[in-house]
């Protein structure tokens, strides 16, 4: 995603990293505002779902150690999947 200069300078004097910028666009919810903007932003009812949702990819994630998948070079299907040693 392309920032102003604007966003850049506006974010930093309000200590809003582009990370936190990065995450809003990513999960939070659009809203027209008009003359051609969306407004994204995450609202607190859907914030612990959010959470939740980013604690189960953690785990899979750290459960995804010593693992591996074969996957068919040809095809691109998913031939295995198996622990590593």
């Amino acid at each position: 995603m392309d920032f102003t200069k604007h966003a850049m300078t506006r974010g930093q004097q309000r200590g809003i990293p582009r990370e936190v910028i990065e995450m809003i666009l990513r999960y939070g919810e659009p809203a027209r505002k008009g003359d051609g903007m969306v407004e994204y932003r995450i609202k607190n009812r859907d914030r612990s779902i959010i959470i939740g949702d980013l604690k189960k990819v953690i785990s899979f994630f750290e459960r995804s150690e010593k693992k591996a998948v074969l996957v068919a070079d040809d095809t691109g299907e998913v031939v295995t999947a198996y622990t590593c040693r």
